[in-house]
């Protein structure tokens, strides 16, 4: 019960820091504070799954892997909170499902976005999605207006870099997975295939809009 509980209260924190940042946009959270709430917000239910599941295992089990496979969680959880700020704005699957960038439309602090808007030496940029932010929160904006704003984070590099990151992070899992084979001398090619049906490599670099 310990281990969902503090879970659970693990999550409404991340979530709170997301609701904040979003309805509170005087301030524009640094990469270092998003990579700290996303484990949170997301970590902390996939780490819920694991650490519940080591619980009806035996204890010499439970402590042979308990790091790996946790960390393996949060890890998963943070790629995937990332993979759902970057597929928001680049996938036209994503377009067809939940409409095109409602990201921006809600008015989230993506890490694409946070990326932007704290590039070295591109103030304007950040001045302009800020501003765009600020307009209209919480209504829906035109695509022209999405698009737009996609444009400013592709022009800093912002959703190149955070692929980039994405493609890093397929790279921590898949060794953490080898980690859990060897540790355990089974193959798991579940674990594997799910990793691959979450990667972004064959995604491309640039955006679909629209």
């Amino acid at each position: 019960m310990s281990a969902f509980l503090e879970e659970l209260a693990s999550l409404f924190i991340g979530q709170g820091q997301d609701l904040e940042w979003t309805f509170n946009l005087a301030h524009i959270p640094s990469i270092d504070e998003y990579l700290d709430m996303v484990p949170k917000k997301t970590g902390g239910f996939m780490r819920m799954i694991v650490r519940l599941c080591l619980l009806v295992g035996p204890d010499s089990v439970a402590d042979k892997f308990r790091a790996t496979l946790e960390g393996f969680a949060e890890t998963l959880g943070k790629f995937f909170q990332i993979r759902d700020d970057y597929m928001n704005l680049s996938s036209g699957e994503y377009s067809n499902q939940k409409g095109f960038a409602e990201d921006l439309d809600e008015g989230k602090f993506s890490y694409p976005l946070i990326l932007a808007s704290n590039t070295s030496g591109n103030k304007q940029v950040r001045h302009r999605l800020m501003g765009m932010l600020r307009v209209s929160r919480g209504e829906s904006r035109s695509v022209e207006e999405k698009k737009y704003m996609i444009g400013l984070m592709e022009k800093v590099g912002a959703i190149k870099d955070t692929r980039k990151v994405l493609i890093e992070m397929e790279g921590e899992m898949e060794k953490m997975i080898e980690r859990l084979e060897v540790e355990s001398a089974i193959k798991n090619s579940l674990m594997r295939v799910k990793v691959v049906s979450l990667s972004v490599a064959g995604s491309g670099e640039g955006c679909r809009r629209g």
